[in-house]
């Protein structure tokens, strides 16, 4: 089944064509894809359905062109990966990337690390020093950004908001400068804002886990860090670095589209996990916080889906 937004039937019906050609070198079929342009760049979602009888699964991804496809399409090969391995939705895919060549397919795991620990780190501690952009409107919402501190020197990374009733959606992107991690991460927000539909059904929020942290985006205590964060927290600073080569590439899978999935892991950066398994984690986590000598407030759940 295919579905359009913006009328050009001709360019949605390629695009499926080449959708349903890549997915079927990993076995599957898509049973929906879509498409929405949001400014130039191109908002596409992917709806497999791994088994018959199962809960459909949707993978989307967000860029220029055949990039949006191509995020979406990697997002999925991720989730396959992830499910070979028997890896749950509590440990989360972080480190996981997928890309044509083993080098880039593990720089990008190593940016989307940092990336988290980063975001992780000013959350639990946010006092550390940000640096507030100039708040945009994309599709009639209005993004909060802002530059947050990098446990590598090379890599940038921003968060973007935005406020629906009285949950925050978060997201985050990395870059070589700031203007690109800030992009990224716009994108991403408004990806997010897009996709995500709270779960009322029991059975769906066990399988996803990702309710449990969309409500927790609307406590008190969550939107005041936020705030901080957002308004460029104080005066202190993460003297923590860390190095490309301390990741380590657990395990690869190269398909036969042309792409390679990594699974990589830091064990001085914060993992971004969730439910149960989050809160497993804290005293390790606050370990590792302590090690950066910061000040960590109480642990309690992230508002990241």
């Amino acid at each position: 089944m295919i579905s359009h937004f913006d009328g050009r039937e001709l360019v949605l019906r390629a695009l499926w064509s080449y959708s349903v050609a890549r997915c079927r070198l990993t076995g599957l079929r898509p049973e929906f894809i879509s498409y929405r342009k949001i400014n130039s760049e191109y908002l596409v979602q992917i709806v497999i359905r791994p088994s018959r009888g199962s809960e459909p699964i949707t993978y989307s991804g967000i860029g220029k062109s055949r990039v949006g496809f191509n995020k979406a399409f990697s997002e999925l090969l991720e989730a396959l990966s992830a499910q070979k391995l028997g890896i749950k939705w509590e440990i989360g895919r972080s480190g996981y990337a997928c890309a044509p060549t083993l080098a880039e397919a593990h720089s990008r795991a190593y940016s989307e690390l940092i990336e988290r620990d980063s975001f992780l780190m000013h959350f639990i501690c946010p006092d550390l020093t940000s640096i507030p952009l100039k708040p945009v409107v994309i599709e009639s919402e209005n993004v909060l950004s802002t530059a947050l501190q990098s446990s590598y020197k090379s890599i940038f990374v921003c968060l973007s908001v935005i406020k629906k009733g009285n949950h925050w959606m978060v997201g985050l992107g990395t870059g070589d400068s700031c203007v690109n991690a800030a992009s990224k991460a716009r994108s991403e927000v408004i990806m997010i804002s897009k996709s995500f539909h709270a779960s009322g059904d029991p059975a769906k929020d066990k399988a996803y886990g990702l309710s449990e942290h969309y409500r927790a985006s609307s406590e008190p205590e969550v939107q005041r860090r936020l705030a901080i964060i957002l308004n460029g927290g104080e005066i202190v600073k993460n003297f923590f670095e860390t190095k490309q080569d301390r990741s380590q590439i657990a395990e690869f899978e190269r398909y036969a589209s042309n792409r390679i999935v990594v699974r990589c892991i830091h064990k001085d950066l914060i993992p971004l996990t969730f439910g149960d398994n989050w809160r497993s984690q804290e005293a390790e986590i606050l370990k590792l916080m302590s090690k950066r000598s910061l000040h960590s407030l109480p642990f309690i759940l992230h508002p990241m889906l």
